[in-house]
């Protein structure tokens, strides 16, 4: 083989290879068209691949949504039904209660009220007492006429009046004063009447038919108490001012003025012979002065609250007080020494009087009431 020869084989064999090469080239330039609208394909099919939704059982869940939906309304319009029945429940009971509470209430009223008409009795003596009815405010203060027939009442309407003190009928009527009436006193002989207001003034009256007699002016507070001397021929005043006065009873001078305690005085009471006196007062005391010199004799000291008024009894022995605390004290007039407390009324004391024999004690309170409790006054 020449030279010629052999270059024409290696060229053939170059274009031979050449050929394969690109056909090989062009198996895979087809390879690859045909795979790209498969894998173009593959990707686009994918999505709808996935499960279908069942048409047919789509109305069976939205009858299913809505049935559920149904229950969850009709539950709640119940349980508002409830609330609403409960909130009325609740509004009922609550107005029961309070129609119960009223009627314990009012219950508890008349059953008070039964109670001051019965039996009440003191700590050592039982007595019934007779209730005197008929003022429209205040009782303040209470006095025995000399006689033990008449009854007489101080009160918060500006009025004073008088009883029959057995069976409790209103007598008398004393208008004039401008304000509250605290004190009421007779005199000794009883055609007289004395009363203590808070216009600052004291008037004397006919005790038989109501006339005013005298003004007595001269203290510069309110005036609390009064009451006659023994004799008749004094007066003894009580005031805000802090102290007592006694005075001429037929011309109204003042011939004495009494200081000592500490507050207010509301209440004096004559020994039976005249020659003490004795005061109560807002300090929680009474005390008990010479009614000669106005020199302090002694301090009774043993209540909780104001002492409002002050009474010795018939043989000068005893003195009864009526406090704020609800209750009365009797005490022994000598000593100071405490011997009863009288409880009985459901609010403040505000006036204590010895009936003329002593077995008698009234006593005059904010309840509207006036209370005689019998009692044993002897000496051991």
């Amino acid at each position: 083989m020449n030279v010629v020869q052999v270059e024409v084989s290696t060229g053939r064999q170059r274009i031979v290879a050449e050929q394969a090469r690109l056909e090989g080239e062009r198996e895979q330039a087809t390879n690859a068209v045909k795979a790209r609208p498969e894998q173009h394909y593959s990707t686009l099919k994918t999505p709808k691949k996935r499960k279908k939704p069942n048409v047919a059982a789509a109305p069976t869940k939205k009858l299913s949504d809505f049935s559920f939906t149904m229950e969850l309304i009709a539950e709640r319009n119940a349980a508002e039904e409830k609330t609403q029945q409960e909130e009325l429940n609740r509004q009922r009971l609550a107005a029961e209660e309070a129609r119960h509470e009223e009627e314990r209430r009012r219950a508890a009223v008349e059953k008070s009220q039964v109670e001051q008409r019965e039996s009440q009795v003191t700590q050592s003596q039982g007595a019934q007492p007779l209730t005197l009815r008929g003022h429209s405010d205040i009782v303040r203060s209470v006095a025995f006429s000399p006689d033990g027939k008449r009854l007489a009442t101080a009160v918060g309407d500006k009025t004073a009046k008088v009883w029959d003190a057995e069976s409790g009928k209103e007598l008398l009527t004393l208008r004039g004063h401008s304000d509250t009436v605290f004190g009421v006193a007779f005199s000794p002989d009883g055609k007289r009447l004395a009363t203590a207001s808070r216009d600052q003034t004291a008037k004397v009256w006919d005790a038989e038919s109501g006339k005013e007699l005298l003004i007595l002016r001269g203290h510069s507070g309110f005036v609390n108490g009064v009451v006659f001397s023994p004799d008749g021929k004094r007066l003894a005043t009580a005031s805000g001012d802090m102290t007592a006065k006694v005075w001429d009873a037929e011309s109204g001078k003042v011939l004495l003025t009494l200081r000592g305690h500490s507050d207010t005085v509301f209440g004096v009471a004559f020994s039976p012979d005249g020659k003490r006196l004795a005061t109560a007062s807002a300090d929680q005391t009474a005390k008990v002065w010479d009614a000669e010199s106005g020199k302090e004799l002694l301090t009774l000291r043993g209540h909780s609250d104001i002492v409002r008024s002050v009474a010795f009894s018939p043989d000068g022995k005893r003195l009864a007080t009526a406090s704020r605390d609800q209750t009365a004290k009797v005490w022994d007039a000598e000593s100071g020494k405490e011997l009863l407390t009288l409880r009985g009324h459901s609010d403040a004391v505000f006036g204590v009087a010895f009936s003329p024999d002593g077995k008698r004690l009234a006593t005059a309170s904010w309840d509207h009431t006036v209370q005689i409790y019998a009692l044993d006054l002897r000496t051991d």
